[in-house]
């Protein structure tokens, strides 16, 4: 066995296992990476739109009021603070939907 073909078998199963295990990690590093994506794609990234929209709809609705303050016989303005308003029960529904899962973020919204 100290012959040149008994240690190239040697080397060539040495590098063979390696590979195979270098192959098997990249798979398992993959699905995790898809795993983590998925979640963030189908939970996280939602919940983000809303609570952005949320924060969109919070300035509408005060630059509404702003805007009825400052000219009350202004019909627009009143207009606007509805869309808004009606806008973010909306987005406000939309995010306990997507919350209901987690009571300590719906506590938040």
């Amino acid at each position: 066995m100290k012959g040149i073909g008994a240690r190239l078998t040697m080397a060539g199963a040495v590098s063979g296992a390696m590979f195979v295990g270098s192959v098997l990690i990249a798979i398992l590093g993959l699905h995790s990476s898809k795993t983590t994506f998925r979640y963030y794609s189908e939970i996280e990234a939602p919940q983000l739109v809303v609570y952005t929209r949320l924060y969109a709809n919070g300035l509408q609705t005060g630059a509404a009021i702003r805007n009825i303050i400052l000219n009350p016989k202004d019909p627009k303005a009143y207009q606007n603070y509805d869309a808004a308003v009606k806008e973010f029960d909306e987005t406000l529904h939309e995010g306990f939907r997507l919350t209901e899962r987690s009571p300590e973020r719906q506590s938040f919204l």
